[in-house]
């Protein structure tokens, strides 16, 4: 789905002949498909150049925001049209979760890192925590130049508060800014899924193909099969459709996650365990109720984009199972 967004910000753009992100999204992943093609040490640079040059514009950005005037005030605030229902709150936090998705990325990196025990949970936390405080700032500095109504209505934010305070050329330069960001994104997105399909390939539950590790340390097998499906995802719609069935996907992930640690820590108690979980399972129970009503919650506010992305699940599910059922028949004599 961040493909199809930095489509739509080319689009704003005016420098592509169509209106529809399609088109531009795929081309876009073809750039990352072939940046990550490159092996590690390239894609894995141009992803800490990326990163910084976001986190430097955002602080600025916040900083001109700030020391501009701000928006114009009414003696009386707006009544609002109506009170927000169930609805509204479950798109509020399908919005969030799909922001936020990915602080915990840096955990498929682990074999690639010096010393994982030590910096991953530095990189999580430090980094989330980081996140949290910068993301909160920029709210703040564009509720400062723009009404929540004006906000609301905006495909950019950034790029209409930053026209306001510094004028066009602002608006045009925050328009690129946000597609390499979210570029930045698209391709760390496209890095982490590839080496989850790699990591199930070597686990026995998808095609031994794609461990196939090139000398720059890239599984492009699992890249190229990676990329063709975040292709076939951008023809299914626009943004909201993609992002409604991606995040409701990574939510069902996450409560299997959540009840696959629980399960191992009863038929495995003696296993080995780098980290500790204080007050266990208290943190799993909490986090499993907290995960299955953000679910349900995703389900009520968009029962059919959210209901494709559970039966995404429930496939490669049942694919997985056929298959090794399929391995346990013992060939005919």
């Amino acid at each position: 789905n961040t493909a199809v967004v930095v489509g739509e910000y080319v689009v704003r753009l005016g420098v592509v002949p169509t209106a529809s992100p399609t088109w531009p999204a795929l081309a876009g992943l073809a750039a990352f498909f072939a940046l990550n093609w490159t092996g590690t040490r390239t894609s894995g640079n141009a992803q800490i150049l990326f990163s910084a040059l976001k986190g430097a514009v955002l602080a600025a950005l916040v900083v001109i925001l700030f020391a501009h005037p701000g928006a114009p005030q009414t003696a009386t605030p707006p009544a609002l049209s109506g009170s927000v229902g169930l609805a509204g709150v479950a798109l509020a936090l399908r919005l969030i979760v799909g922001t936020y998705n990915g602080w915990q990325d840096i955990a498929l990196y682990g074999e690639e890192l010096a010393d994982p025990a030590r910096a991953l949970p530095r990189a999580m936390f430090g980094g989330l925590i980081g996140i949290i405080a910068l993301y909160l700032l920029v709210n703040l500095a564009l509720l400062h130049v723009l009404s929540p109504a004006a906000m609301a209505n905006s495909t950019l934010p950034a790029a209409d508060a930053a026209r306001i305070a510094l004028g066009e050329r602002a608006e045009f330069a925050l328009t690129v800014f946000g597609v390499l960001s979210v570029s930045a994104i698209t391709s760390l997105g496209l890095m982490g899924t590839t080496r989850i399909a790699y990591a199930l390939a070597r686990g026995g539950m998808l095609p031994a193909a794609l461990t196939r590790v090139a000398p720059g340390g890239t599984p492009r097998v699992a890249l190229a099969v990676t990329t063709l499906g975040a292709a076939a995802f951008v023809f299914t719609g626009n943004y909201d459709s993609t992002s409604s069935t991606s995040t409701t996907l990574y939510q069902v992930c996450v409560v299997i996650a959540l009840a696959c640690a629980w399960a191992l820590r009863r038929k495995e108690p003696g296993l080995a365990r780098p980290w500790r979980m204080p007050l266990y399972p208290l943190p799993i129970v909490v986090a499993l109720v907290a995960n299955l009503a953000l679910l349900a919650a995703f389900v009520f506010d968009d029962p059919f984009d959210s209901l494709l992305g559970v039966v995404i699940v429930a496939g490669i599910a049942l694919a997985w199972l056929g298959l090794q059922r399929y391995r346990r028949v013992p060939a005919a004599a």
